[in-house]
């Protein structure tokens, strides 16, 4: 019973120490906290407190078996001082008193041994439930490592999947950076060209409305000289 309270106090505080390098680990998440420690140290004190119990009958157990045992011893030294010495009969000093003495020996000794077995039948029943905790607790146990396993593998894969997402995210991010950069080179240029072209349109107009002034001035003198051509012939 020793060995197996050694053992189950054993992998609880493999399971605290697992825990807590699992927590350390696991600091650069901050996404979950473990509740391994609480719950060892609850089936701890629950486990404590049925040991205290079961010690607790023992003594009781114990003490009962004492007395029955001196109440054996009394009743054997006194039938002893009754008897005649190198005959092993009774002094048969007052048959009455003696048969009461005997019946109420008797009576006692049906007490305690009722009573012993009582806390004998208790005492087991408390050892039987006692078991199936510890094996309760070591089960429990087990699953919380075997879960904090999990859980970590869980959280390393997630970790490796997260960064894998990330360096995507920023390849990508990259390749649209540059993609903008590139646009917003091209519409400076453009804007740059269109400027040009605006400035040659607005020379090329300014000289066309030069050369349609300079036309329509050689015209009117043409028209002008010729009508006065026409007035001066008869």
């Amino acid at each position: 019973m020793v060995e197996a309270f050694e053992d189950a106090d054993e992998e609880a505080s493999s399971l605290v120490e697992a825990c807590d390098q699992e927590e350390e680990e696991e600091k650069p998440f901050e996404k979950t906290s473990s509740d391994c420690q609480p719950l060892v140290q609850r089936w701890r004190l629950r486990l404590f407190e049925q040991v205290e119990r079961r010690d607790s009958q023992l003594q009781g157990l114990q003490a009962l078996y004492e007395q029955y045992s001196e109440c054996r011893r009394s009743l054997q030294a006194a039938d002893a001082n009754k008897r005649v010495p190198g005959t092993g009969y009774l002094v048969p000093k007052d048959v009455a008193e003696a048969k009461e003495l005997h019946n109420a020996a008797e009576k006692l000794l049906r007490h305690k041994e009722s009573q012993i077995q009582e806390l004998q039948r208790h005492n087991k029943e408390l050892l039987d439930e006692l078991q199936r905790k510890e094996l309760a607790h070591t089960h429990t146990c087990r699953e919380a490592t075997r879960l904090s396993q999990e859980n970590g593998h869980l959280k390393a894969t997630l970790g490796r999947l997260v960064a894998q997402q990330k360096r995507e995210l920023q390849g990508e991010l990259q390749e649209k950076e540059l993609a903008h950069l590139e646009t917003c080179r091209e519409a400076t240029r453009l804007a740059q060209e269109n400027g040009h072209l605006k400035s040659e349109l607005s020379r090329l107009q300014q000289r066309l409305r030069q050369q349609t002034d300079i036309e329509g001035s050689s015209e009117a003198q043409s028209n002008g000289d010729a009508g006065k051509g026409d007035g001066a012939m008869p």
